[in-house]
């Protein structure tokens, strides 16, 4: 009987910790990206709530303060492409400098981000360069 109590308690700490790491994801979405609507970002990506919330509010603060980006353009992103919630920051931020050494435009990169947010999780050497080495060609 004893055994019981304690794997209820396990179970039940297991599973308020899982409400403490959505409500804090939840938290950050709406605070940093303006999202109060989580449906399509659980439709289509339903882990989305259980990631890093460090990784979450430092990728949506660089994406505001640094690429300048709107919290409509970053809610706008994530909820087309909540993949981009599990990326690194230092990825995405690889991706940016490349953008800017292949002479996009800074003003430019906010609204690029926001239509096509998939650009994010490209690999630069193996997606990006060869791509624009053949349109340099």
């Amino acid at each position: 009987l004893g055994y019981l109590k304690v794997d209820n308690t396990l179970r039940q700490q297991k599973i308020e910790e899982s409400y403490r790491t959505i409500e804090a994801v939840a938290g950050v979405l709406r605070r940093s990206a303006g999202i109060r609507d989580f449906g399509k970002i659980l439709t289509s990506h339903p882990d989305a709530f259980f990631l890093n919330v460090t990784n979450i509010h430092m990728l949506t603060r660089y994406l505001r303060e640094d690429v300048g980006m709107t919290k409509d353009d970053i809610g706008k992103a994530i909820q087309t492409f909540p993949t981009l919630l599990e990326q690194d920051v230092t990825k995405v931020e690889g991706v940016v400098e490349f953008l800017l050494a292949i002479d996009v435009n800074e003003d430019d990169v906010p609204s690029i981000l926001r239509s096509f947010p998939a650009t994010l999780l490209l690999d630069i050497e193996g997606d990006m360069v060869p791509v624009i080495s053949f349109l340099r060609g």
